[in-house]
């Protein structure tokens, strides 16, 4: 248990829900305050007792009260947001500064926004401060739709989406979209996957690894279907290289734990060793 998150593989495997992949399933409870709180003083304690045993009661008690005050700073933040308007004024700050190919400019207020382009951002802004209900149509579009679509920019896929494609990936008109899809009333060209990009020689050479061969050959697969997620391209050298999200790169949600999240249960499965190599110390990864 953590301040927003609750471990309950546990739970899933007594009622038999576990397929033995190496999955955690984890619930975000940053909704329930009296929840993440008990998660906050659960850490607190655990951090106070381990330094209290090695530098002394004192010592304990104020790591102990430094780690629930840093929780409790976290969880503040799930409680103040900022409106998509002062976010766009950022970004549109920062697109007028940059020069074509320069790097993106991180973003102050929506880090993680850094790297989608300008028209794409602004526009998915604006859709989400006008058209309400924005996370239940995105949560009903996973149900039909598993695969999270890509909104970051990419050089290596030559993938830089733009309004057309905010309008086509989320909100009401995502949804409308997935749903024609699914009911075969309409062919919709296929959006890119969210995943990591690959780059990789086209010519196999005798001292590549195993995992190069293998996203070659999976590059290959995917060109002949005509899906995006792979393309051949010329380096600056004039040299054939191959771009490719493979599979396994790919987020996928689980059509069950999207229903669950309609409920108000966020409940994501997590590979188990991802986090605990995580909690390892920088050496030892």
């Amino acid at each position: 248990m953590t301040a927003k998150r609750v471990n309950l593989s546990e739970y899933f495997r007594l009622l038999g829900i576990d397929d033995g992949d190496g999955e955690d399933f984890w619930w975000r409870v940053r909704q329930y305050p009296q929840i993440s709180m008990a998660g906050a003083l659960l850490m607190a304690w655990e951090d106070g007792k381990k330094v209290s045993e090695k530098d002394g009661a004192a010592a304990g008690l104020v790591a102990g009260v430094q780690t629930y005050a840093g929780q409790a700073k976290d969880m503040m933040s799930d409680f103040f947001t900022l409106g998509g308007g002062i976010k766009a004024v950022e970004k549109t700050a920062r697109a007028m500064t940059e020069r074509p190919g320069d790097r993106p400019q991180q973003m102050f207020l929506d880090p993680y926004a850094s790297n989608v382009p300008f028209r794409f951002y602004v526009t998915d802004q604006a859709m989400t401060a006008f058209v309400p209900f924005r996370r239940q149509f995105d949560t009903v579009s996973l149900m039909l739709d598993p695969v999270m679509r890509r909104k970051t920019q990419s050089k290596t896929m030559d993938y830089y989406p733009g309004a057309w494609e905010a309008i086509q990936m989320g909100h009401a008109t995502g949804l409308g979209r997935r749903l024609l899809d699914s009911l075969n009333l309409m062919e919709v060209e296929p959006l890119m996957a969210q995943g990591t990009p690959k780059d990789i020689a086209y010519k196999p050479s005798k001292r590549e690894k195993g995992e190069t061969t293998r996203y070659r050959a999976e590059a290959m697969q995917i060109m002949s279907r005509g899906e995006p997620e792979a393309r051949m391209f010329q380096n600056q050298a004039g040299n054939y290289r191959l771009g490719v999200i493979p599979q396994e790169t790919r987020t996928t949600i689980r059509p069950e734990f999207q229903a669950l999240n309609l409920t108000g249960f966020n409940v994501r499965p997590i590979p188990r060793n991802e986090y605990l190599n995580a909690l390892q110390p920088p050496s030892q990864r």
